[in-house]
């Protein structure tokens, strides 16, 4: 589980910087290549699509990406809520990591969870579900947003809790160690 979470919290800072880089870095090929080392964390194949929404368009004029600079205040590296690792069925060791979003919210919150696994030798990133932002005090759900469908994670091993969301609807799932998506 550790290399798990170390390997979460890098994948993090790359997309933080592939961001920063998006928003702020003329020289398209060190744009390119900052989304390249976050990319690198992700399993991807045609099978089994994941992408950023974040890429800009290149050759943009230094005037252009001014005008885009503002947009990257607030972002920031995920806060890592907690680690859950199961045992899957097909995948093994399947980790689930429940992240805030990139960009600062005025209460820390869950937006979205990543699973993990060893696919070809190398702990990728295999899926992200997305919370459907409801009400505080409806129960969580979460909608695919990327990669591979995980419908069941399978046995529940091991939980590690990092940094309290102040959301109460989150705070609950947090305290509940046995609730997977």
């Amino acid at each position: 589980m550790d290399e798990a979470i170390e390997r979460m919290k890098a994948f993090s800072e790359k997309e933080y910087e592939a961001i920063r880089a998006s928003y702020l870095e003329l020289d398209d090929a060190k744009m390119r290549q900052a989304i390249k080392e976050a990319k690198d964390y992700l399993y991807i194949t045609p099978q089994n699509i994941q992408s950023f929404y974040f890429e800009r368009r290149p050759g943009m004029s230094a005037e252009e990406l001014q005008g885009e600079m503002f947009m990257f205040k607030g972002y920031e590296p995920r806060v890592l809520f907690q680690a859950k690792h199961y045992r899957h069925s097909q995948l093994g060791n399947l980790y689930a990591f429940y992240t805030g979003p990139q960009k600062r919210l005025h209460m820390l919150g869950y937006s979205d969870v990543f699973y993990m696994a060893n696919v070809d030798g190398d702990l990728k990133i295999v899926s992200r579900y997305g919370l459907d932002f409801g009400p505080q005090d409806m129960p969580l759900t979460w909608e695919h947003a990327d990669g591979m469908r995980i419908i069941d994670p399978g046995d529940l091993l091991e939980v590690r809790r990092f940094t309290p969301p102040q959301m109460q609807a989150h705070l609950k799932h947090y305290e509940q160690e046995d609730q997977p998506l």
